[in-house]
């Protein structure tokens, strides 16, 4: 008599462990949605405060005074002398934004008074604050 070896899964088992991952996957998915996110968020915000922290030293190589009053693509509203390379990149990227008060930014690369930020692009709203005298933007 010759003994049969089980070689293999039944459908059910298949059918369970399908399920099972199918459970699995819509439990984890909104978790990485919100996660990937916030990660998207977090890079926007890091690389928005590199590029104000450096506008400083845009200024500073560009060797006269430079006065931010924000950016408003859709109103076409003037940089009011700031570096070419920092234009580029607000233009590019859709940002729009708005100050205090106009921040001025001197020749040497210091800002005397600094001034609040309020910086969005789309839903994304971050309020930043370039601070004097390095000009460096910091989160409050």
């Amino acid at each position: 008599m010759m003994i049969r070896q089980n070689q293999g899964f039944t459908l059910l088992e298949m059918v369970v462990v399908l399920v099972l991952v199918g459970v699995v996957t819509g439990l984890v998915l909104p978790g990485l949605q919100r996660m990937y996110d916030s990660l998207s968020l977090a890079l926007d915000r890091d690389e928005l405060v590199a590029q104000l922290s450096s506008l400083a030293l845009q200024v500073r190589h560009s060797g006269r005074d430079s006065y931010f009053a924000g950016y408003n693509p859709d109103m076409d509203m003037s940089l009011q002398a700031l570096p070419e390379g920092f234009k580029s990149y607000i233009s590019s990227s859709e940002w729009q934004m708005a100050v205090d008060d106009t921040i001025l930014i001197t020749a040497a690369g210091f800002c005397p008074v600094g001034g609040r930020v309020k910086v969005s692009r789309g839903e994304k709203t971050f309020e930043l604050y370039l601070r004097s005298p390095d000009c460096k933007a910091r989160i409050p």
